[in-house]
């Protein structure tokens, strides 16, 4: 049971000192001077050298702050107090909730602190309390709707996310800025721009496009969320599912950069400052909707030799005609024996694999090679595009012959 057996002692004078000063910085009177971090640490610092008895009701009291800090400050290393604070002296009370009065529920110190330790992950990803006290937050977390990866091994509860695009809206007359993100299995969200900015300032002209490492926590309404972000660590290409692509058109007038994977699928990017030119290949990120056919796509490199990243197909001319400008030529059968007609990935439009095209003179004369003779052998870049009819067809874009 808790003793108290210190009341008028100096020290624990300067113990609620203290608490009052570290929670001057969320006291909302003006005036009041808020301690900034470093002096926040300091003061913690001193608290804990006072050697008063623990557990205590000013014990729970100093946790209470550095878990208001823990949250307000990525700079604090909330794992390294939390060994001095010792979580031996967590007390029965500091696991019950309140309740104000309005009849809302107040989540209990223990929830605080889990939730601060996920936040801890979020800034310090390599500093981690030992597995046995992170297996009693890991449930706790749970409950409270926080993401988390993995069972085993140390709590992972940072989720990586990349920002595809910004958009306004007016909230109550007022206009507001919304980046939407990305998570790697390829569902949405959406959140207003300072919950990414809020621990690290940035022109919003720098997010698009960016990896962010976030905290992800479902609502009581069972919507995903952002709780909190930073800027993230790591390759993009490394997280996110890639794809490759050639650049068919790139229009300055809209921002645009048209692109066609070897899916046959369609993607817009973000024309910014760029050196592309059509005709390159490069890896991007697709950002593809579940709802709606717009496609978009965040290039993280290009790809000097991404012809034969993108794949070629082998066919055989089945007819010339040199003085019209047109080769005709088929796919042929792969090593199965099996011929693979080209098809676009994840379209819901009716489709029949298509296994014959053409390839047109002006290819030929970019690329100053006379056009290929009935029954040559070729190896094709090519993949299926809308033309101003409404169908789609195989365009060629490269090609080889096959020796």
């Amino acid at each position: 049971m808790e003793k108290n057996n210190y009341n008028g002692n100096p020290a624990e004078t300067r113990g609620w000192d203290i608490v009052r000063a570290l929670n001057t910085k969320n006291n909302n009177v003006k005036g009041t001077p808020a301690p900034n971090a470093l002096e926040a640490r300091r003061l913690l610092a001193e608290y804990l050298q006072l050697g008063l008895p623990r557990p205590s009701r000013l014990h729970s009291a100093i946790l209470s702050c550095a878990v208001k800090m823990a949250i307000a400050f990525p700079d604090f290393h909330f794992v390294a107090f939390l060994d001095l604070w010792g979580l031996e002296n967590l007390r029965p009370e500091d696991s019950e909730p309140l309740v104000d009065g309005e009849g809302r529920r107040i989540p209990s110190l223990a929830e605080r602190m889990a939730k601060a330790y996920a936040y801890s992950l979020l800034f310090h990803p390599d500093e981690h309390l030992e597995e046995e006290l992170e297996a009693v937050m890991r449930p706790t977390l749970r409950r409270m709707g926080f993401s988390l990866q993995g069972e085993e091994g140390p709590m992972n509860p940072v989720t990586p996310l990349l920002a595809t695009r910004l958009t306004m809206s007016e909230v109550r007359g007022r206009k507001m800025t919304f980046v939407w993100l990305l998570t790697p299995e390829g569902e949405e969200l959406c959140v207003e721009v300072h919950t990414l900015t809020a621990h690290a300032r940035m022109r919003y002209e720098e997010i698009e496009g960016k990896r962010f490492d976030a905290l992800l926590r479902l609502s009581e309404k069972g919507n995903l969320r952002i709780e909190a972000a930073l800027p993230g660590r790591g390759d993009i290409a490394g997280t996110f599912p890639t794809a490759i692509a050639y650049v068919e058109y790139i229009d300055t007038s809209h921002h645009h950069i048209h692109l066609y994977d070897n899916f046959s699928r369609h993607l817009v990017a973000p024309y910014q400052r760029t050196t592309l030119t059509q005709g390159q290949y490069v890896e991007f990120v697709p950002v593809i909707p579940k709802e709606g056919n717009f496609k978009t796509a965040i290039i993280t490199r290009t790809l000097p030799e991404g012809a034969e990243a993108f794949g070629y197909r082998e066919a055989r001319v089945t007819y010339t005609d040199e003085q019209q400008g047109y080769a005709a030529w088929e796919l042929l059968p792969d090593a199965s024996g099996e011929v693979h007609g080209i098809v676009e990935k994840g379209t819901k439009e009716p489709q029949v694999p298509c296994t014959q095209g053409y390839l047109y003179s002006k290819l030929c004369e970019e690329k100053q090679c006379p056009l290929p003779k009935k029954g040559e052998r070729i190896a094709l870049i090519t993949f299926l595009k809308r033309g101003k009819d409404g169908k789609k067809r195989p365009m060629v874009v490269d090609f080889r012959p096959v020796r």
